[in-house]
């Protein structure tokens, strides 16, 4: 038995739960809300990306949860992108402008980071971070569809639309950017902000049945899944999609309920692209050393941590250096 994997996650369990009660406000997707659920994703994020030599029973479990974390990020990435639009005054007046570089740059530090670590460019390390290129893809579709089309309603079906058909075809031709399930997140994002207040009412009304039931459906989901995986597009594609959305529902309801008032978490969430883009030369580094699994992944999120933190405080002054130069164009 591992001990040190089993104390890791007693560690980060109870760091999760800490300070943890009912939720008794009208409290619902709120930034702090987000930011934790980001910061929670993001180290799961870790476990998922260990490599063969060092993974074990309890990361693999774990790391199952993978594409539901990065499916979070599209819904969040989405759910921002509609709140920005209809809460901030020419919000896509200098869109991509403002709004790539922060994807960008810290991408742009994390290659370098890598070529040092390596002592030349290795592409192999980064094909993890496809999440990326899609999300710089969405970036630019979604202000091309919002910025020409002024009615809203038709710009959000654009929108679904065109991810659903990146997402298909890209599964059809196997495309190489990947993350095809995941990209339905983003669907997902658009379509809470836009029912928000139904939603908001849905997961409290009735909330300890509700939870029941979703757990049940997600369980059953789950076991369904893995028989039928195998099968091309529907096992692999279409079942996959509809046991995250069962999931995602299920942590909806869970933080309209439940607030994680937990301030680690929070500052996970605003470093949670650094802590996806840092892990891959961190692993690299690691793997150069003979140690035993469960050494390797809490040393690897130890380092990612504290690394994606000074990372983002490096990026951070770039990026608003940036910005100050923009409003000037």
């Amino acid at each position: 038995m591992d001990y040190l994997m089993i104390l890791l996650i007693i560690f980060l369990i109870t760091t999760i739960c800490f300070n943890m009660r009912i939720n008794k406000t009208n409290e619902f997707m709120s930034k702090k809300q987000t930011d934790i659920l980001k910061g929670i994703c993001s180290v799961i994020i870790i476990f998922v990306h260990i490599p063969n030599n060092y993974s074990n029973r309890i990361q693999d479990i774990i790391s199952s949860f993978g594409y539901i974390c990065v499916s979070i990020f599209f819904m969040l990435s989405a759910y921002g992108l509609k709140y920005s639009l209809t809460n901030k005054t020419d919000y896509l007046n200098k869109f991509l402008l403002k709004r790539l570089p922060s994807v960008i740059i810290p991408f742009l530090i994390a290659n370098i980071i890598n070529i040092i670590v390596n002592k030349s460019y290795n592409p192999e390390s980064f094909k993890i971070l496809g999440f990326v290129y899609v999300l710089l893809i969405y970036y630019v579709v979604f202000y091309l569809i919002y910025k020409f089309c002024k009615n809203r309603e038709t710009a959000d079906s654009l929108m679904i639309t065109f991810v659903i058909l990146f997402s298909v075809i890209g599964k059809l031709t196997n495309s190489l950017i990947g993350w095809q399930t995941e990209q339905i997140g983003f669907i997902l994002g658009i379509l809470i902000f836009n029912y928000y207040q139904y939603l908001k009412a849905f997961f409290k009304n009735k909330a300890i049945l509700k939870l029941i039931i979703m757990i049940v459906i997600s369980l059953l989901l789950g076991i369904l899944y893995i028989k039928l995986k195998h099968f091309l597009f529907f096992g692999d594609y279409l079942l996959r999609i509809i046991l995250m959305i069962s999931i995602v529902s299920l942590i909806l309801l869970i933080i309209r309920n439940i607030i994680f008032d937990n301030k680690i978490l929070e500052i996970l969430g605003t470093i949670y692209y650094e802590i996806y883009l840092l892990q891959v030369s961190n692993i690299n580094i690691l793997e150069k050393f003979d140690i035993s699994s469960s050494t390797f992944i809490i040393i690897l999120i130890f380092m990612t941590l504290s690394g994606a933190y000074i990372m983002n405080k490096f990026d951070e002054k770039i990026i608003n250096r940036m910005n100050e130069i923009i409003k000037y164009i």
